[in-house]
C-alpha cells in the first residue's frame, strides 16, 4: 500500500541521514538499531518473496556495512542478475566487492570451485552451490558468498542431464562456518523472469539469515 511505502521510504531516509553521521554514535548505528527496526516492519507488513526487493537488499547493505562485512557472489544461470541488483543501490560498494559469472566448469573451477564435487554432484546440484558460496567468499575475504547454479530451458551440452527450471542457491556465513541452502523449482517462464525470481529468493533468504525471521 501506499502507507506502507511511505513508511519504509521514511525509515530509509532516517538511516540514511543516520549514515552521514556514522560512526560518531555507535548505539545509534549499531546493528541492533537496524534489526530492531527491520523486525518490526517486517512482521508488522508481512513482505513476502516478491515485496520490495531494492528496499531489502538496502536493508541488508546497511546493515553489513554498519558490522563492517562484506558480501561477494558467483552466479552461473543468473548470468550476473544478482549483482546487478545489490549494485543498483548507491553506496553499494561498502560492502560489495567481488562478483563472479562462471557459466562454465572450467572457469568455476578456476575460481576455486571444487572439481570433484562437479564430478560426483554434477554442476546442477546443492553441493556445487555450496562450493561456489565458499569459494567466491575465500575469493574476496567476504563474509558472507553467494553460490547460484541451475538450468533454464534447453540442455548444455558441456553439463548433460540436469532438471529443467531447478535452481539451487547457496549462502555461505564465513562467521558461522554454515551454509544456508534453498533450492528453486520454476515454471516455464522466460529467462528474464526466472533470472528475476531465483534474484528476489535469494535476497530474501540471506534477509530472513541476517535478521533471523
Amino acid at each position: 500500500s501506499n502507507m506502507m511505502l511511505s513508511i519504509v521510504k521514511s525509515q530509509r531516509m532516517k538511516i540514511s541521514v543516520l549514515n552521514i553521521k556514522k560512526f560518531q554514535n555507535k548505539e545509534i548505528l549499531s546493528p541492533f538499531f537496524i534489526v530492531k527496526r527491520v523486525l518490526s516492519w517486517y512482521n508488522q507488513k508481512g513482505w513476502n518473496e516478491s515485496d520490495h526487493m531494492e528496499e531489502k537488499i538496502e536493508l541488508i547493505l546497511q546493515y553489513l556495512q554498519n558490522k563492517e562485512q562484506t558480501l561477494a557472489t558467483m552466479e552461473s544461470c543468473t548470468g550476473g542478475a544478482l549483482a546487478n541488483a545489490i549494485t543498483n543501490i548507491e553506496g553499494s560498494s561498502y560492502v560489495f566487492h567481488f562478483g563472479a559469472v562462471t557459466y562454465s566448469n572450467e572457469y568455476k573451477i578456476e575460481m576455486g570451485v571444487d572439481a570433484d564435487t562437479i564430478e560426483k554432484y554434477t554442476v546442477y546440484s546443492i553441493e556445487t552451490a555450496r562450493s561456489m558460496a565458499s569459494a567466491i567468499a575465500k575469493k574476496a575475504d567476504a563474509n558472507y558468498g553467494i553460490g547460484i547454479t541451475g538450468r533454464f530451458g534447453v540442455e548444455d551440452p558441456s553439463n548433460p542431464g540436469g532438471n529443467q527450471n531447478i535452481v539451487y542457491i547457496s549462502i555461505y556465513d564465513k562467521g558461522q562456518d554454515a551454509y544456508i541452502d534453498q533450492t528453486i523449482s520454476l515454471g516455464h517462464f522466460e529467462r528474464e523472469q526466472c533470472k528475476r525470481t531465483v534474484v528476489q529468493l535469494t535476497i530474501q533468504k540471506l534477509f530472513d539469515h541476517l535478521f533471523q525471521k
